[in-house]
């Protein structure tokens, strides 16, 4: 043991400086590791979900399975789901460069889903996933999933059909999943192959599924990317999702989405505002060999309306003036209050203008505006020109002010507009709109009335028998807990109540059906089909 002496330098004392360091406590993830390809048991892929699932905090599933080449597990029932925060981690199997070495089938599984995802922050990579009844890997709804380098309905080579059951990858209201690149630069390893399934590719269904980003994969070919090696249903299908990013326009985030039976990108009924870039549809990866899909290579169905031109119907009823929760939208009419229900009611009109005026036929859908409290009013759209205007284009800016003359009004309405009183009657608020349709020469079977109140109107029966008679769309809000639904499910037998400003403007957009879909620098061959039900 060495000792240490006081020193003495030039007559001063000097003492070894000792000090203690605290050091801080870190926990590292826990690492599980699968030995074997067994069912399960010790160092089976089941034990190490068993075992992740049952501790705290972020974990490792690591694979150290003896041997070369491709290793496959032949699961004799579903795994269990994945309910903790987990990296499931095919890269760490000894070997493994660009393609699985370990796979997951499900042939022997009964009715089962190949992987579940059931918690937030959960990675899962350089798998191969095949032959399970039910999809491939479902996502509910969590946030933060990466699915990197995976094969997903395919042969361990990439190259030969393996499909599962439904989906390759199910999102059922997930939101901030990454399918496929992040880092161009490991686009090779981080790329999922998504092909050979009965169903779709990629499907992402509901309202919740929105923020998730599905860049640089193979969908619909070989591990080639120059081989077509469809999915029986459409590629990429969205259903009532919003707000999601397929491609990109940096080098590698472009999907190759080919050789589907389907559409290449289907976006179905509800689903908005997607950005759709970068991409190769219809081709191999090189960008000019031809693979088309089945069917179209995008189709953007339409929504709930139907042609003939739009009535806003507006509640401006004294109860308007509470306050809605939600997103702010501060004071859209300028009437000293910020935040009303009436503010919601405006904000989300304004919305629905601008998103329908991003298409040309959105462009030139007639719309008209109707205010109703004890009494309804149609309003006059263009105060420039003589005479009342009861309907104009929705990108029509007569002023020039760059600003739809619709969203210029909706800016105007207050309370009680137009000598509308200060009570609630729906017959008259639907009396108004219906003769602003026919003043308007609509044709039978066409014209929509979207119809919005915060409280109780009565009834309307014999205004909306005229209505239904003459063949006219009904859709009705409720603007909070306060509304009629009963009431308001007569004019639309599907009225909801809204309970903020993000849900009632999401809800008008999605009427539109693919809403502001924005599309840039893809190579499509296979066509576009867009039905905008205008």
């Amino acid at each position: 043991m060495r000792r240490f002496r006081n020193q003495r330098r030039g007559g001063v004392q000097i003492r070894p400086d000792l000090r203690v360091e605290v050091v801080e406590e870190r926990i590292l993830p826990a690492a599980f590791v699968v030995a074997n390809v067994n069912d399960s048991g010790a160092g089976s892929l089941r034990q190490a979900i068993l075992d992740a699932n049952a501790t705290t905090g972020f974990d490792q599933i690591q694979f150290a399975v003896p041997g070369t080449g491709l290793h496959t597990i032949f699961l004799q029932s579903e795994l269990p789901a994945l309910t903790q925060p987990v990296l499931l981690d095919g890269w760490s199997q000894p070997g493994y460069v660009d393609a699985p070495l370990v796979s997951l089938n499900g042939r022997d599984a009964g009715a089962a889903d190949g992987l579940t995802v059931a918690a937030d922050t959960v990675t899962i990579r350089g798998l191969c996933i095949q032959a399970f009844s039910e999809n491939g890997i479902l996502i509910n709804a969590v946030r933060n999933t990466t699915l990197q380098g995976n094969y997903i309905g395919t042969e361990g080579n990439g190259a030969v059909a393996a499909g599962n059951g439904q989906h390759g990858v199910l999102l059922a209201g997930a939101t901030q999943t990454l399918i496929g690149v992040n880092n161009p630069v490991n686009s090779g390893r981080e790329h999922n192959l998504i092909s050979g399934n009965l169903g779709n590719g990629v499907t992402l269904i509901g309202s919740g599924a929105i923020g998730n980003t599905i860049s640089g994969n193979l969908i619909g070919t070989t591990s080639a990317g120059q081989t077509p090696l469809g999915n029986l249903g459409h590629g990429i299908e969205f259903s009532g999702a919003g707000l999601n990013v397929v491609g990109g326009t940096g080098s590698g985030l472009g999907n190759v989405i080919s050789g589907n039976l389907q559409d290449g990108i289907r976006i179905g009924q509800g689903s908005h505002d997607q950005v759709i870039q970068g991409n190769h549809v219809g081709t191999g990866k090189d960008g000019t060999t031809p693979l088309g899909n089945g069917e179209n290579g995008l189709t953007v169905l339409g929504g709930s309306l139907q042609g003939g031109g739009v009535v806003y119907t507006i509640d401006v009823s004294g109860s308007v003036a509470s306050a809605f929760s939600g997103t702010p939208v501060g004071d859209v009419n300028g009437d000293g209050r910020s935040n009303s229900i009436l503010d919601a009611e405006l904000a989300g009109f304004i919305r629905f203008t601008e998103t329908l005026v991003q298409t040309p036929a959105g462009a030139a859908t007639p719309i008209s505006i109707v205010v109703f409290a004890n009494r309804g009013a149609a309003l006059d759209l263009n105060l420039s020109a003589d005479g009342d205007q009861l309907a104009v284009r929705a990108a029509a800016d007569a002023d020039g002010n760059g600003i739809s003359d619709v969203i210029d009004i909706l800016r105007t309405i207050l309370g009680g507009h137009s000598g509308v009183g200060g009570g609630t009657s729906f017959s008259n608020g639907l009396q108004a709109a219906a003769d602003t349709l026919a003043t308007l020469g609509t044709a039978q079977g066409q014209g929509n009335v979207v119809f919005v109140s915060d409280g109780f109107g009565g009834q309307a029966g014999s205004q909306i028998a005229a209505l239904e008679a003459a063949g006219v769309k009904r859709i009705a809000f409720g603007m909070g807990s306060g509304s009629s639904l009963t009431e308001l499910q007569a004019i639309d037998p599907n009225a909801i109540q809204v309970n903020s400003t993000d849900e009632f403007s999401n809800a008008l957009v999605q009427l539109l059906g693919g809403g502001s879909t924005q599309t840039s620098m893809n190579v499509m061959i296979g066509g576009t089909s867009a039905d905008p039900a205008m």
